[in-house]
């Protein structure tokens, strides 16, 4: 049975009205437009001068242990390696959840999800009641702007509360008719991986989701036309190149699978959409070969690369323009991507590694002296970090301690609820927490049973050390139950009424089901 779309188009129109959005100036003709949207925040007076600049990246759908930067065998991030001379590499960073929505949730409000509950999909919504870093940033004077290319990073999930300025692709204008142009140049005359591949035999809609080049644009266009030149500014920028559909220029696809023809033709046929190797993997019970799985990551990889490049050509220009050393540039990522490990794909259905082990890459040398941090720290300590490097109170006394100072971070993650089901595997149907101490890590399901792993040694958490390590285990369960207790209870406000599920058709709920969000 066809499910239902979850329901954001006509959610779009009841927050725009209730938010007060007003079009403004398209990018290239100065002409109000459709497709960026001036929020009204509250914004304080400008900050001292001198105040550095903030610019938060986000490399959706990220796994670290894929990167150059981290040990990845194959040259994924050369540009990311070279900029991380000056910056700080955390080489264990966890985020706080395995899915977009709850994770950047984390990100923007310094809370666990099982604190800010921002973790449905079928009805998204991030609870007003959380001040997030764009509020705080733009009440302490700063700035504010977003591109994001994912939907459940919005305006219609509130993610975005706080930002002045959101250059938006989901809406028809110049930013989406680049972005789709810049994604279609990349597709592949062979492939059938995907339903937006040319030679899928049920091809559906292309999604603006390869807009590394146009956030580039962009952005320089808001610094230089549209932001308020007497404030330092705060940027997000959430990139989609890593996401499904993966569709990889021609460049980056000849780097990762030029050296294998057969290889590099498999990775045109092999399935690669969400929901069907759900469907044929946990529901058919049909996994994929390891030469299926080593071309699906030939793709992957390839989008790192471009990731790297697009970055690198972004950060470039801002120091060309003699912004980079002024500003503190945050590059993470919300979660990663499962490719067979466990019997998983995509990112659902667990805590592993592979779902919550994430870049983050802080480059600051005025504030935090470059290196490297083998301590396992938490993605949620990246907004107190940010507010202690302006040297602004947080505005909460929950968050954890800035990166500055001592470690180790509290590092938990958590899955609340898994955002589809797979029909005959109950062990799907499990809500997930994952405690981390120096290099163990336990997982503890809603259904009593536990896992122990040593991820420094083991970080593919391929051997359980529950049985050789019962006091560890039982002691590391112990303060999971602590900390799920000192959680506050989540207590929602009132917030717009958002429309049936079934009264929506297109726009968005599209959107999302050419991502592998919604299920056709």
């Amino acid at each position: 049975m066809k499910r239902s779309s979850p329901p954001l188009l006509l959610a779009l129109l009841v927050v725009l009205v209730l938010l007060g959005l007003v079009a403004v100036r398209s990018w290239n003709s100065g002409e109000p437009g459709p497709e960026t949207l001036v929020l009204s925040p509250p914004i304080g007076e400008p900050p001292p001068s001198g105040s550095p600049n903030v610019l938060f990246i986000v490399w959706d759908t990220v796994r670290a242990d894929r990167l150059s930067l981290y040990g990845h065998d194959r040259p994924t991030t050369p540009w990311l390696e070279t900029f991380a001379e000056e910056a700080v590499v955390y080489d264990q960073a966890v985020s706080a959840s395995f899915w977009t929505l709850p994770a950047h949730s984390s990100l923007f409000t310094g809370l666990p999800a099982s604190a800010h509950r921002a973790i449905n999909r079928r009805d998204p919504w991030l609870d007003g009641q959380f001040t997030t870093l764009a509020e705080h940033l733009g009440a302490g004077g700063w700035d504010t702007y977003a591109w994001s290319t994912n939907p459940y990073v919005y305006v219609t999930t509130n993610v975005l509360q706080g930002f002045a300025t959101v250059d938006d692709p989901m809406r028809e204008g110049p930013w989406r008719d680049k972005a789709l142009a810049d994604t279609e140049r990349c597709l592949h005359p062979g492939d059938r991986s995907s339903k937006a591949s040319p030679e899928h035999p049920e091809r559906g809609r292309l999604t603006p989701k390869n807009a590394g080049e146009t956030i580039h644009v962009a952005l320089v266009d808001w610094l230089e036309q549209r932001r308020d030149p007497e404030r330092p500014f705060f940027a997000f920028l959430n990139y989609m190149e890593a996401h499904t559909p993966r569709l990889p220029c021609a460049e980056a696809r000849e780097t990762m699978l030029g050296h294998d023809p057969e290889l590099a033709e498999l990775a045109l046929s092999t399935v690669a959409d969400t929901h069907r190797l759900h469907r044929q993997t946990l529901r058919q019970g049909r996994p994929l070969s390891e030469r299926q799985i080593e071309a699906i990551l030939g793709v992957y990889d390839a989008t790192l690369l471009e990731l790297d490049r697009k970055t690198g050509a972004l950060i470039r220009d801002l120091e060309s323009r003699g912004l980079l050393d002024d500003t503190i540039v945050v590059i993470t990522s919300d979660h990663g991507e499962q490719f067979g490990e466990h019997g998983l794909f995509n990112h659902n259905f667990s805590v592993y590694q592979s779902l919550v082990h994430v870049p983050l890459v802080i480059r600051y040398p005025r504030g935090m002296p470059p290196g490297r941090v083998a301590e396992t720290v938490s993605t949620r300590a990246v907004y107190p970090t940010v507010l202690d490097l302006l040297g602004l109170e947080p505005p909460r006394d929950d968050l954890l301690p800035s990166l500055r100072e001592s470690l180790p971070n509290e590092a938990v993650a958590e899955l609340i609820r898994p955002h589809s089901f797979a029909k005959g595997r109950k062990k799907l149907n499990r809500a997930y927490r994952a405690l981390y101490e120096g290099p163990w890590k336990l997982i503890v399901a809603n259904d009593g049973s536990r896992e122990l792993y040593d991820v420094a040694s083991d970080p593919r958490e391929t051997t359980d050390r529950s049985g050789d390590q019962p006091d560890r285990r039982e002691a590391m369960a112990a303060r999971t139950e602590t900390w799920r207790e000192s959680v506050p209870e989540f207590v929602p406000t009132a917030r717009p009424e958002l429309p049936s599920r079934d009264e929506l058709r297109e726009g968005l709920a599209a959107e999302l089901e050419a991502l592998g969000y919604v299920e056709p």
